[in-house]
């Protein structure tokens, strides 16, 4: 299952409500879409957030760094 970790949180890691799978009509490459809950609220204090999820037998990360996804002084997610 996939889900966000906050940098410096203890609490559970967020699981998203909806995964959705497109695929490109051009050259089949699919894409995913994780939508997850408003409720869990991440903020610029968080500092980073790491997704994870498995792609058949092997683990995938990305870490995102808060401050790149602020706009105009607001945290945009």
């Amino acid at each position: 299952m996939p889900r966000l970790r906050c940098a410096g949180r203890t609490e559970e890691p967020i699981v998203p409500e909806d995964v959705r799978l497109f695929q490109n009509a051009d050259d089949g490459m699919i894409r995913v879409i994780f939508l997850f809950p408003k409720a869990d609220v991440i903020t610029p204090d968080d500092k980073d957030v790491e997704l994870v999820t498995w792609l058949i037998d092997s683990e995938a990360k990305k870490t995102f760094k808060l401050e790149d996804m602020m706009f105009n002084g607001t945290l945009a997610l």
